[in-house]
């Protein structure tokens, strides 16, 4: 390959050389998806065959920010007795093989920490060199962003960007041309110099601007390409989620390429690098360039640079680990007579709380720990909707595809299908093709309000022409609401279960193929072996997902299920219900050899979880025969509810607004729930071994007992799936704590949405990503401690080394300490930390 410029050819080599700095620069950029349906990403997915120390030195240059905690932090943490002396000695005597530097003393070393400094060494780019008061890359900034944002428009805008059709860089291209705002910001040579530009492709044009920059160099090149990368990292990791979809096999409205948005980036540098050089600048720029010439003989990825933070932050982590190894060795719990009742919950943090105060209240239930989305990956529609949602976690691709149907029309069909035996029969059609047509038109007046919202005049008399109508609906709304209460009816509008329900008998495989009942079997009997009840089920096993519900909150979705693909998990549980209720599919799994009792029920529900209540989905369809059962488990959700709403009001802080209702309903609150916040560790282990333990809503559980895993398939489908989703949610947390200003969405209060998808801060400039400050701190203090994950497993040893040799992911995860793996040892419940490498030492 060869590529002409300038009268010269660059060679094969070169190109190479352009190649791997491309590579290097993008694989800092992590997907993130749309606030519809946020989900937590791990910010250094494409890193992870590098430690996590090496990473953080390395990226801290380009982003300018660390991904540790100040000194002076840590330093508090121990005063206050939460990093343990014990712990700093193991971290010391751990990194005295390797470097020399580390004091042997611990009072040395506190000593020496006083003293660090916590300034970092940075690279800039031109545009942050020639002008340290920012003007320049706050231009910039607005400039990339108001053009990414055109090109992702999803219809917010009134007037659609004229190139959204084919390339973000094409589209720019065309746009510059008689784009003069940045002319008029002082850059009066921005334009002449791309007037040699040939029409060519991102990483060409890349090329040649470097070219002419005097960058060409491998090493300064790809450091001076990731820091233009971190300026734009919002907007490019909307480029990143077009990638992650299409490789999913789900395809996107826009044709988007890393590439693009950096070679638009460089553009814009290159420009105000020509505009100093035509002032006669040229020894500022010599300067400049001579940083990263000088790179070549540094080693960027050396681990030392921030010894003293590392050394403090494997301290806290290991103080955790030693916390809760104490709690394990002393929480054994006897599980006699909890078979009545089965709640099958998500893993997430904030389940340990509600399935603490559950059991205490009844002994008759018994919580389950399992993926939230109930090993449904489905792909479903709602009722007159276009919009497809998969339910499921961002790491597969949708499994099974289902839709919604009217509820009246569901349990009519279900009845008659029942008599006649027939999956085809559909007596209600009529009846919801003319449901569809009312909502249809019902959609087709709220969307013309809401362009008539947008328009550049009707905008302005909107609210005079219509504010008025609008009492009417405000009265109406808050009427429904408290009619729905007095009747009982207390179910958030997003969960209610009377207009519609998914129809199971439906679903299809991903290729498009009817699901029979011996299909729907074959998966429900893998669901129920890998939740631990396929031969134990009780009389009444209830599915429990969960989601929240909140008003005029952008981040909403991310109070959801991570499992779910960022929505509730009720969808999920009903379909998983209405499967192992089925006749059909019951018949089916007996001839597979499992052999639901027919006392047997199951229940879908949804733990909203920023009231702690738990609503019974679905309530009509149990039958008479379990009617007492469902009261009497009524009775005990409401005391544990409100029992566990009085813990959760203080266990993280105590700013939460004490009227919980109010906080799901109140259109100016910025902190509905804490969320995950405070996630710290996942124990994968029998539920006896964490009964009778506070957690503090701060754990992942999954229930699990080896002994009656066959071949070890469940335990390898949690390390290499729900361990690597719970890493993602807690490197999140992490990021967005330690460099919220980077990995963080910063201050809710300042926010705008941008293409209905994301925000920013202020009028534009880059896209935020990560958690809002509100999310992680109280008004005082940082209420989330950072803190890598981690992963307590009961279970052999050889076992895990197995599944950790066999999977590349769940090694590099480990052995590069991304989280941390301890094995809970199954003959002494002794917790052992595993050592990269596969060396085990004793957490005591």
């Amino acid at each position: 390959m060869s590529i002409e410029l300038s009268g010269k050819k660059m060679t094969d080599q070169s190109a190479l050389n352009l190649t791997a700095a491309l590579s290097e620069c993008e694989r800092m950029v992590p997907p993130t998806w749309p606030l519809q349906n946020s989900v937590a990403v791990n910010p250094f997915w494409y890193l992870r065959e590098r430690t996590f120390d090496s990473v953080a030195n390395r990226l801290s240059m380009v982003l300018h920010a660390r991904l540790y905690m100040p000194v002076a932090y840590y330093l508090r943490l121990y005063t206050k007795g939460d990093i343990r002396a014990t712990a700093i000695d193991c971290v010391l005597s751990e990194l005295q093989e390797t470097h020399a530097v580390v004091p042997t003393e611990r009072g040395d070393f506190i000593r020496r920490s006083q003293a660090q400094d916590d300034s970092l060494r940075t690279y800039l780019s031109c545009a942050e060199f020639v002008d340290p008061s920012g003007y320049w890359q706050r231009t910039i900034s607005q400039e990339v962003g108001k053009y990414a944002a055109a090109y992702f428009d999803e219809r917010q805008a009134l007037a659609r960007f004229p190139w959204q059709g084919g390339t973000f860089w094409e589209g720019w291209r065309a746009a510059i041309k008689r784009d003069r705002a940045m002319h008029y910001a002082g850059a009066r040579d921005f334009h002449n110099g791309f007037k040699e530009l040939p029409d060519c492709q991102p990483e060409q044009a890349i090329e040649w601007m470097l070219t002419r920059m005097r960058l060409w160099h491998t090493p300064g090149a790809a450091v001076y390409l990731q820091r233009l990368m971190a300026s734009v990292l919002g907007w490019a990791t909307q480029f990143r989620f077009q990638e992650w979809q299409a490789g999913r096999g789900i395809p996107g409205e826009r044709s988007a390429e890393i590439s693009e948005i950096l070679a638009v980036r460089l553009a814009y540098d290159y420009g105000v690098y020509l505009h100093i050089r035509n002032q006669g600048a040229d020894v500022i720029l010599e300067k400049w360039i001579s940083g990263f010439e000088s790179i070549e003989s540094e080693n960027l990825d050396r681990d030392d640079r921030f010894l003293y933070h590392r050394i403090w932050q494997k301290a806290l982590e290991y103080s955790t680990q030693l916390q809760l190894s104490r709690k394990l060795a002393s929480g054994t719990a006897d599980s006699t007579g909890r078979d009545t009742i089965q709640m099958v919950f998500c893993i997430d943090v904030r389940s340990e709380l509600i399935r603490r105060h559950l059991e205490q209240t009844d002994r008759r239930i018994q919580t389950i720990g399992f993926a939230g989305f109930f090993g449904v990956p489905v792909e479903y529609q709602a009722l007159n909707s276009g919009e497809v949602e998969h339910r499921l976690p961002v790491l597969l691709p949708p499994g099974v595809r289902a839709h919604a149907c009217h509820t009246r029309a569901h349990n009519r069909s279900a009845s008659s299908q029942a008599a006649n035996g027939s999956l085809n029969s559909d007596p209600d059609r009529n009846a919801r093709q003319q449901i569809s047509h009312r909502e249809t038109n019902e959609s087709f007046i709220r969307s013309f309000f809401r362009n008539l919202r947008k328009g550049a005049l009707s905008s302005f008399l909107y609210v005079e022409l219509f504010g008025l109508l609008s009492v009417e609906n405000l009265v109406r709304s808050t009427m429904l609401a408290l009619i729905r209460r007095l009747r009982g009816r207390r179910i958030p509008r997003r969960f209610d279960d009377r207009g519609s329900a998914p129809d199971h008998k439906s679903m299809r495989s991903a290729d498009g193929q009817i699901l029979d009942a011996p299909a729907r079997a074959e998966r429900a009997v893998a669901i129920l072996k890998h939740m631990g009840i396929h031969d134990c089920a009780g009389k009444l096993v209830m599915l429990v997902g969960h989601g929240s519900a909140t008003v005029n909150n952008a981040f909403g979705s991310a109070l959801d299920c991570g499992a779910c693909g960022g929505h509730a998990g009720d969808i999920n549980a009903r379909i998983l219900a209405d499967t192992l209720n089925d006749p059909e599919v019951r018949t089916q799994m007996r001839a597979r050899g499992i052999d639901i009792s027919d006392e047997t029920r199951f229940v879908a529900a949804i733990h909203e979880t920023i009231s702690d209540e738990i609503y019974i989905l679905d309530a009509q369809r149990v039958p008479a025969t379990h009617a007492d059962l469902l009261r009497s488990l009524r009775a005990s959700i409401r005391q544990a509810t409100h029992n566990a709403r009085r813990e959760r009001q203080v266990v993280v802080s105590d700013v939460l607004d004490r009227h919980v209702q109010r906080r799901t309903r109140n259109w100016a609150e910025i902190r509905p729930e804490w969320g995950l916040t405070g996630n710290n560790a996942f124990i994968v282990a029998p539920r006896a071994r964490t009964r009778n333990i506070n957690l503090n809503s701060r754990v992942f559980l999954h229930d699990y007992d080896w002994r009656r895993d066959e071949n070890f398939a469940t335990l390898e489908l949690i390390l290499t799936a729900p361990m690597v989703v719970t890493g993602w949610i807690n490197l999140q947390y992490y990021a967005s704590t330690v460099a919220n200003e980077v990995y963080g969405a910063g201050d809710k209060l300042l926010h705008n949405l941008v293409n209905e998808t994301g925000v920013v801060s202020g009028n534009g400039g880059d896209l935020r990503i990560g958690l809002p400050m509100q999310s992680l701190h109280d008004g005082r203090q940082f209420v989330h401690v950072p803190q890598r994950l981690s992963v307590f497993v009961e279970a052999p040893r050889g076992e895990l080394e197995r599944i950790i040799a066999g999977h590349d992911i769940v090694r590099q995860l480990i052995d590069n300490e991304w989280l941390y793996l301890l094995q809970i040892d199954p003959e002494d419940l002794r917790v052992h930390r595993r050592r990269p490498g596969g060396a085990y030492q004793d957490v005591e």
